[in-house]
């Protein structure tokens, strides 16, 4: 048999299974486990043109200046109020030494940068965002801002060191005449977006009060009569918005004029008061010279509170101590003599689920009554993640170099002789911003007096 027989397709044998060849092997389908490389580089390059999108869409670096410009505004605003409650005890503005020289805030000076601010007006004096060592980065696709401070972030930016509360500053006032129109200073310096407003109201004898819109009552109470003493004593809440003002007015019952006296508080570090508003103990009433505040159980729980028990006394005794523990004794008095009323503060950061503060002291026994306020502190921030990098973010094209950090810094200029008038200076980083001075919308369209200033508060 030739090799071309073998070839041949055996079909003559009864055990052989038809269309048999000797090199015939049986078709097998290949089987598949994946992606091929091709598919998967179609996929990254179609993946890296849609995050080259998104970034040039997001323009991070943008993002961050305008943050940083946010905050200059709000900071130079709250100078600016701070100006303002300076004037009307001394009647001028802060005096510069020698007079016509320029205040400014850079790396080279400390924090009195503005004279006679601190510590009666402002308890620190902000600085440039980027002079102070704050810094912010976007994670998670830029959904998630996280602030990071380096060194000597001002006390009255937003984030706080440490857990508790913190009062950033306060304010009293009283009305000595009789009235129904009650004017209530806000705190020194102004409000600052976020932070938490708390204000103490004591009203010579039993009159209802009432608060204006936007502002929370969390107690009101009045202690018991013995012949014609009384004693109201209220509190209000409010989430600052930065459009506050300097004062409120609190409306007493009308066609019954009547004396008060108030007290204010600006925290900063506090819950949101939208969820965990201050608490308040009952009212205690009782005639000595020692108001004593109930005992409080916050329904949170323990946790870093920051305590601020307060007592009110008819005919205008005189303060004189604190309870144990506590300190920054805060007394107001609406003037000497019967129907006359008296209030005392007094702040402790504690750590715990029940307080009972021990009495203030005053100086006569009169009719008393008194509450304890539990602030409670801010839920803490997430880490930023660590398990992926920040994005790395080219800078934004502009026609102008970009500032060294030195030239980020404000400046305080009195504008007259006679310290009638002031101007606050910063530089924005976000050139197409409305408010620059030299923009038709600016509220402060006065001339730098540096060319790498382009922002003003003035007045």
């Amino acid at each position: 048999m030739c090799n071309a027989d073998i070839e041949l397709l055996i079909a003559c044998h009864p055990t052989c299974p038809p269309k048999i060849y000797r090199r015939w092997k049986p078709w097998r389908r290949k089987a598949t486990h994946g992606f091929t490389l091709i598919e998967l580089l179609v996929v990254i390059a179609i993946l890296g043109i849609l995050a080259a999108a998104v970034m040039v869409a997001i323009n991070p670096g943008k993002r961050l200046a305008q943050a940083r410009d946010s905050q200059r505004k709000s900071e130079l605003g709250v100078l600016a109020r701070t100006l303002q409650g300076y004037y009307v005890d001394k009647f001028a503005y802060p005096n510069p030494d020698p007079p016509g020289s320029d205040f400014m805030a850079d790396s080279t000076e400390g924090p009195d940068w503005i004279p006679n601010l601190r510590p009666d007006y402002l308890k620190n004096i902000p600085k440039d965002p980027k002079q102070a060592g704050v810094f912010v980065y976007l994670a998670g696709l830029f959904k998630t801002i996280f602030l990071e401070t380096f060194q000597n972030i001002p006390t009255d930016v937003a984030a706080q060191s440490g857990t508790f509360p913190t009062v950033m500053a306060t304010n009293t006032s009283q009305e000595a005449g009789e009235t129904t129109n009650h004017t209530v200073l806000l705190p020194f310096g102004g409000v600052t977006a976020g932070d938490l407003l708390v204000v103490y109201f004591a009203l010579a004898r039993k009159e209802t009060i009432t608060w204006p819109v936007g502002w929370t009552q969390f107690f009101n109470g009045a202690s018991g009569q013995i012949g014609n003493e009384l004693v109201r004593l209220a509190g209000a809440w409010r989430k600052a918005d930065g459009s506050e003002g300097l004062s409120i007015i609190v409306t007493s019952q009308s066609g019954t004029p009547r004396r008060s006296a108030h007290q204010s508080y600006r925290i900063s570090g506090a819950a949101d008061p939208a969820s965990l508003p201050p608490q308040a103990s009952g009212l205690l009433g009782g005639t000595s010279t020692t108001p004593n505040p109930l005992s409080l159980s916050p329904t949170g729980g323990t946790k870093d509170y920051l305590w601020l028990p307060v007592a009110a006394a008819i005919d205008a005794p005189t303060f004189t101590t604190s309870p144990t523990s506590y300190t920054d004794l805060i007394a107001v008095i609406s003037g000497s003599g019967i129907d006359h009323v008296s209030v005392g503060s007094a702040r402790r950061e504690l750590s715990a689920d029940t307080e009972d503060p021990s009495t203030f002291t005053i100086s006569s026994s009169k009719r008393w009554a008194a509450v304890t306020v539990a602030v409670y502190p801010a839920e803490p921030s997430p880490p930023p993640p660590s398990e992926e990098p920040s994005p790395s973010v080219e800078p934004s094209p502009s026609a102008e170099p970009s500032p060294t950090s030195s030239n980020f810094r404000y400046l305080y200029k009195i504008e007259d002789p006679g310290f009638q008038s002031f101007t606050l200076w910063a530089m924005l980083e976000d050139l197409d911003d409305s408010q620059i001075y030299n923009k038709p919308g600016a509220k402060c369209p006065r001339v730098p007096p540096l060319p790498e200033f382009n922002f003003c508060i003035g007045l």
